[in-house]
């Protein structure tokens, strides 16, 4: 093999200044390439990243609604409860007023009735006790007469 020194020093200087090109026109435009899109990717993460701490406190901030939604809903549904159930007691006192009534009423009913029957049985009494004595006696007496001493009779007697 022949080596040519010539040659070698050639290589080697063309060699440099393909580098040297290289460096001078290619290597720093790729360099500040990747480097741009290093950084647009490291934007991008921190986009993402931002945008999920976004997300996240959207999600709690909804969250926190919710819940307070809910809390409000179940005291909502609890005063209503206890509404209804003021309303069914307050129905279930009238409703035992009303009966307490209805039976007074009666009570008051049945007493006129039963004075009302005593009057009927006493002036019954007095008729038939007026017939009985007259059938005894077959003598008239006056009518005012009779129906005096006959109320004599049935007030000694004392119905009740």
């Amino acid at each position: 093999m022949n080596i040519e020194v010539g040659q070698i020093v050639a290589q080697i200087i063309a060699f440099l200044i393909l580098l040297w090109v290289l460096k001078r026109f290619a290597w720093k435009p790729l360099l500040d390439l990747m480097e741009e899109r290093e950084e647009r990717i490291r934007s991008e993460f921190a986009a993402i990243e931002w945008q999920q701490k976004e997300t996240d406190s959207l999600k709690r901030s909804y969250e926190e609604k919710l819940d307070q939604i809910e809390a409000t809903a179940k005291k909502l549904s609890q005063e209503e409860v206890q509404k209804g159930r003021a309303i069914a007691k307050q129905i279930e006192q009238e409703a035992h007023q009303k009966g307490r009534e209805i039976i007074g009423n009666a009570h008051i009913a049945a007493k006129d009735e039963i004075v009302k029957a005593k009057q009927e049985l006493k002036e019954d009494i007095i008729k038939l006790t007026m017939k009985a004595t007259e059938a005894v006696l077959k003598k008239d007496l006056d009518s005012n007469r009779q129906k005096e001493l006959i109320a004599q009779y049935v007030a000694e007697a004392d119905f009740k």
